[in-house]
């Protein structure tokens, strides 16, 4: 039996200012058998789009996973190294 991830998302039809509109409900479906951590992330970005979420915040959010005060300096860098971002670097960061 193949590893198969299900996701169910119900709206609940009501936006921040309280105002009521008709809601949905969406089921997301994909095998993972042997699914790489980006097969995951890509799984996740397009759930993340039909809620809403732009692609720049996701891409944000991803980072930040990244990048936080929770990961040693070593580890970060070994990313930024990997990924060659020295052109798009602060120069106060890292």
């Amino acid at each position: 039996m193949a590893d198969k991830l299900v996701i169910n998302v119900l709206s609940d039809a009501v936006d921040a200012l309280g105002e009521h509109y008709p809601g949905y409900e969406a089921t997301y479906e994909a095998d993972m058998t042997h699914q790489s951590v980006h097969s995951w992330f890509k799984i996740f970005e397009k759930v993340l789009l039909a809620q809403g979420f732009s692609s720049h915040v996701i891409q944000k959010g991803c980072m930040e996973l990244a990048f936080n005060e929770w990961r040693s300096k070593e580890s970060m860098q070994k990313l930024y190294d990997e990924y060659d971002l020295q052109e798009f670097a602060p120069s106060d960061k890292l």
